[in-house]
């Protein structure tokens, strides 16, 4: 089965920005028109996981903007 065109996902740790991002865009280049639901859960132990990805993603949205 191929669910890259499904509108909810969960992500568990990580600390890649860059998987992170290309799991959610490739539900957009397999067709999906609606929006992405992504859930992501972390233990309480990856709090700085957490912050870098959330940095990431801010300095990614900074440079789409300029």
């Amino acid at each position: 089965m191929n669910f890259q065109h499904c509108g909810d996902m969960t992500f568990f740790g990580g600390y890649s920005f860059e998987q992170f991002f290309q799991g959610v865009r490739r539900c957009w280049r397999f067709g999906r028109k609606g929006p992405v639901n992504v859930h992501m859960v972390i233990a309480e132990t990856e709090g700085p996981v957490l912050e870098s990805m959330k940095r990431k993603e801010k300095k990614y949205e900074e440079l789409q903007s300029e």
